[in-house]
């Protein structure tokens, strides 16, 4: 069985094992730990603090999935890229599909809300396997109409 670290390269130095991480630096968390084929791609959305933190991280614990979630610390819909993984939204989609592959991931799910929404979906349109990536984008709120957010 391979190790969850080996093979990601010079990139692994640069990716956080988990939350709660507070450092503006850091903008890619991962949870390789899980055997499976399957990998969720995981973007935040905005937030109202910086750094956002990273979201879906509790209701996707204990997945049978590889975790990667992604964060923007400029909070501009990841277009100025993410800390040590590109300066542009491209650049990070690049080395993504980088670490995507050397998990060897054979199924990948892109998924987050609001700009974490805008970059899972632009991200898996542009960037598809066939019937390999599929993207879900969310956006809700309370029953009296305030947004909410995930704790």
């Amino acid at each position: 069985m391979q190790s969850p670290l080996e093979g990601i390269g010079d990139l692994g130095s640069l990716i956080a094992p988990i939350e709660p991480i507070d450092d503006p630096d850091v903008g890619i968390g991962r949870d390789f730990t899980s055997p499976s084929s399957t990998m969720l791609v995981i973007f935040a959305a905005m937030g109202t603090r910086p750094p956002p933190p990273f979201h879906f991280f509790q209701i996707t614990t204990g997945m049978p999935a590889k975790r990667l979630f992604a964060r923007d610390p400029t909070r501009v819909w990841y277009h100025r890229g993410v800390p040590g993984f590109g300066d542009s939204i491209d650049a990070v989609a690049g080395s993504l599909r980088k670490l995507i592959d050397e998990q060897r991931a054979e199924r990948v799910i892109a998924l987050g809300s609001s700009a974490g929404g805008y970059a899972a979906s632009s991200r898996s349109r542009s960037r598809a396997r066939p019937g390999g990536c599929s993207a879900t984008t969310s956006s809700w709120s309370s029953p009296s109409g305030t947004p909410r957010r995930e704790s």
